[in-house]
């Protein structure tokens, strides 16, 4: 296993969930005995320092994993860690420097800044002349894992590590002059920089070199964010590859017929859904627009322009008169006229990025949660702030309005979730129970149940008034990133990166059926209206049609090349849509 493993440091007050997150994928790919992490490796009291000096030598890659809080943690005595010469963090990263052969990779997650040259130990000033890696939160981490994975399953193949194949494009002018040492430290190491390729926001299109181009000359351009305008779109092409559809028998059956593909946008797509009478169908992409198309003809109606961040979400107002956006790095929403696609309003005030955006059932009242920790609620007609809802300690990852819109859950960071009364912002119930920090949340609109899913592989389905846990939902091996109730109420799902998802009594949390049949993540999932048939998305390139009274797999939609990253119902049931990262969105008749 000589100089064929993988070493993952990271400062467990930074970065321990996406690394837990990061060791999961790895270890799937290249077994648990080639990765290193201190967690699963060091053994109780063990000399850290002589078990760093024993593993990397063994190791052929170092990833260093760089968090928001990576640079300034202090200990104790409120000193720097990093300036302390017996700093594991830094033991770690001095070694890795010396050890010869192994290359040692900067990791930047949830958002974190390379750091200046001045600002590290000397001894650790080397690691910022090595190329950095980027790994995004949802909904890309599993695009950004994947692309790092084939980038190191090659280097332990050829011996060279080489990131062109998923950047292809050097490091940019801008980047080293904001973290070069002076002239006198750089002199000899051109030839360093020049070695390999830039993995820097990979998988950032998702769809390889050609949309990782199109993000680093994004990157590159004017930082003027431009006027909010609706442009006319091309029509998208009459044909479209060939189609495979995998008809399954079951209990019931469904003929799925892929009818359009909604091409235009240039980069990853991350959310789809249909307008109330299912005539238009909205996007959110990562090319920083959403478009509005036709969902009998797939014509692209309009481009939403006005964003300068990658889009989270595009949804219509439940009477259809209005769109709501919101982006990630500009901390904005906006309010759009469904009619025209004018703007109405810009919605900001949001310390962090926005991780959602939803309107109330009765579209009277707009949330957003964003990783400043707090909710934002929002009038849904002119969207104008009525107040922020602070009492998490950190990032709001989802939220999620009860059926009468009076009250409202948020899953956050912190490992809690609570249940909000809107209109007065006070906080009714904090849900404590989960280890790890929150990735979702549901509110039944028919029940008094509310459910989170969390890093620490298992969900909880809550009674509301009470704030009272009814069940912990567990089963699952991997992180659970989706949780949603059926619109009937009979059902809960939940989803994992242990490519299965699970289907529950959203009264009881008893389990009724576990869905097996993917092949990688599965990050999303949709009820029918009439809770009939649920659909799943996978990073597997695949959506999946179930049976939500059984479970059975009722059929595999196989028209994407890349990770499903979202799927939808039409409103009648009759038709569903899948996003992906590949830049498209197909529509089918579900018969």
């Amino acid at each position: 296993m000589a100089g064929e493993a993988i070493f993952i440091g990271y400062r467990r007050d930074d970065t321990a969930d996406v690394a837990g997150r990061i060791h999961e994928h790895f270890v799937r790919r290249f077994g648990r005995k080639r990765i290193f992490i201190d967690v699963d490796n060091l053994r109780p009291g063990a000399d850290f320092g002589a078990y760093i000096k024993t593993v990397l030598p063994r190791c052929r890659v170092a990833l260093i994993l760089i968090g928001p809080h990576w640079l300034e943690a202090k200990d104790d005595q409120g000193k720097r860690r990093l300036d302390d010469p017996d700093d594991w963090v830094r033991i770690e990263i001095e070694t890795a420097l010396a050890t010869p052969g192994i290359d040692v990779v900067p990791v930047l997650v949830n958002g974190a800044r390379l750091p200046e040259f001045g600002e590290l130990p000397v001894s650790l000033q080397p690691l910022l002349r090595r190329h950095a890696a980027i790994v995004r939160r949802n909904p890309d981490f599993a695009d950004d894992v994947s692309k790092l994975i084939e980038a190191l399953r090659a280097s332990l193949k050829t011996g060279v590590l080489d990131f062109s194949a998923v950047g292809g494009e050097r490091i940019s002018k801008a980047s080293l002059s904001r973290s070069s040492p002076p002239p006198a430290e750089t002199e000899g190491k051109a030839s360093v920089l020049d070695r390999r390729g830039l993995l820097w926001g990979v998988g950032a299109a998702g769809v390889g070199a050609t949309g990782v181009a199109w993000w680093l000359t994004r990157q590159r351009a004017t930082t003027d964010v431009p006027e909010p305008v609706a442009t006319r779109a091309p029509p998208i092409p009459e044909t479209f590859p060939p189609l495979r559809v995998s008809t399954l028998q079951a209990p019931e059956s469904v003929a799925p017929r892929r009818v359009s593909v909604l091409s235009g946008h240039s980069s990853v797509v991350n959310r789809v859904s249909f307008s109330p009478n299912g005539r238009r169908i909205a996007t959110a992409a990562a090319d920083r627009t959403a478009r509005i198309w036709d969902a009998a003809t797939g014509v692209a109606l309009r481009t939403l322009v006005g964003h300068s961040g990658q889009l989270i979400a595009a949804s219509f107002s439940p009477d259809g008169m209005r769109i709501l956006t919101a982006a990630l790095s500009d901390m904005t929403a906006r309010l759009w006229r469904a009619d025209d696609y004018s703007s109405i309003a810009l919605m900001e005030g949001h310390a962090g990025e926005i991780r959602n955006a939803v309107f109330s059932f009765d579209g009277s009242t707009i949330a957003t949660g964003a990783w400043d920790g707090a909710v934002g609620i929002w009038d849904g007609e002119r969207g104008a702030l009525r107040r922020f809802l602070r009492g998490h300690s950190e990032h709001v990852i989802d939220i999620a309005f009860s059926g009468d819109g009076t009250k409202l859950i948020s899953a956050s960071g912190d490992t809690t979730a609570r249940i909000w009364n809107v209109a007065t912002g006070a906080t009714l119930h904090v849900l404590r129970g989960h280890t790890s920090a929150l990735t979702h949340a549901a509110y039944s609109r028919t029940l008094n149940r509310a459910a989170t899913a969390s890093y620490d592989n298992t969900a909880r389905l809550w009674d509301t008034q009470s704030g009272r846990p009814v069940a912990v939902l567990s089963g699952h091996s991997g992180s659970v990133e989706f949780v949603e109730f059926s619109q009937n109420g009979d059902r809960l799902v939940t989803t994992s990166l242990d490519h299965t998802a699970r289907l529950w009594s959203a009264s009881s949390g008893d389990l009724v059926a576990a869905l097996d049949g993917h092949t990688d993540s599965i990050y999303r999932a949709a009820f029918t209206r009439d809770g009939r048939l649920l659909a799943t998305a996978s990073s597997d390139g695949t959506a999946r049609l179930w049976s939500a009274e059984s479970g059975a797999l009722l059929a595999q939609l196989d028209g994407h090349q890349w990770h499903v990253t979202d799927v939808s119902f039409s409103p009648d049931d009759r038709q569903v849509a899948t996003a992906s990262s590949d830049q498209s969105t197909n529509i089918w008749t579900v018969s």
